[in-house]
């Protein structure tokens, strides 16, 4: 599965198809990114990608949780 937390693209019409594909399959399908990622990908053949490794990833971004827990809604 890809981590999608940070993304960094050059603009072309094939990144720009892959964006789009992706945002349809999350909107139309599963809100969970990590699943669609990988099979819209798979659907560009054509596409090469290069992933940060975590490490590198976790060097380039600071990442702050959540202090406390949503509070569930009172209806």
């Amino acid at each position: 599965l890809a981590e999608a937390s940070v993304i960094v693209r050059e603009h072309s019409p094939m990144t720009n198809l892959l964006m789009c594909l992706w945002f349809n399959e999350v909107v139309r399908f599963t809100s969970r990114d990590q699943l669609s990622f990988p099979y819209v990908l798979r659907q560009l053949k054509g596409l090469k990608i290069n992933m940060f490794p975590v490490c590198t990833r976790k060097a380039l971004v600071n990442s702050i949780g959540h202090k406390r827990k949503a509070k569930p809604l009172n209806i």
